[in-house]
């Protein structure tokens, strides 16, 4: 890959190795290796070359948290250096770790475009954690707020919802996470 990009220098390919921890494992058969390992084998053949921008399209789909946690670490130092890292995702963990801005798409279109901390303001005191004895109930509170995940428990679920429109003024709010606004974004309200 280095050739084909014009890298002849060696020490070029054992530095992009290196970054990304497999240069103990150069003198392996892609085919020998870990998924994991290919996919670091991956960005490696993205880095060489030093590019201003690099462009990763789910790059920990799959990987072990282990394997998470190793590659969200080489995007970030690749970052460090003042290059751009364009991170196609829908692990919000991922963003949350590595993106100072960000963009939601839905359906196509952009509908927001900002820091993760401005998309948080937007849903402060909008979360909160209801206690439902049944499913009906699910269902009657989904066409009322959306819904933005369930816990199944021995006695009944709990509901963690946005409350953007003020029907339960007595619970106070839970903390909004980065994936409460996403998925807030993705259930179709207007002005998140």
């Amino acid at each position: 890959m280095a050739a084909l990009k014009g890298v002849h220098d060696k020490n070029a390919v054992s530095e992009v190795l290196k970054q990304v921890e497999m240069l103990e494992f150069s003198k392996r058969k892609i085919g020998q290796l870990s998924g994991g390992m290919k996919r670091r084998v991956g960005i490696a053949q993205a880095l060489i070359g030093n590019p201003q921008i690099l462009v990763v399209d789910e790059p920990t789909a799959g990987l072990d948290p282990e394997e998470r946690v190793r590659f969200r670490g080489v995007l970030s130092r690749y970052a460090q250096k003042g290059r751009t890292v364009l991170l196609s995702t829908h692990i919000v963990e991922d963003v949350h770790q590595l993106c100072k801005e960000l963009a939601v798409l839905r359906k196509g279109r952009l509908f927001y475009a900002g820091t993760s901390v401005a998309l948080l303001e937007q849903v402060n005191g909008k979360v909160k954690v209801l206690h439902l004895e049944s499913e009906s109930q699910l269902i009657d509170l989904q066409k009322k707020s959306v819904v933005l995940s369930t816990t199944y428990e021995s006695h009944g679920l709990t509901a963690r919802i946005m409350d953007d429109e003020g029907y339960f003024p007595k619970i106070e709010p839970a903390a909004a996470t980065l994936e409460d606004a996403y998925v807030y974004c993705m259930g179709g309200k207007e002005h998140a």
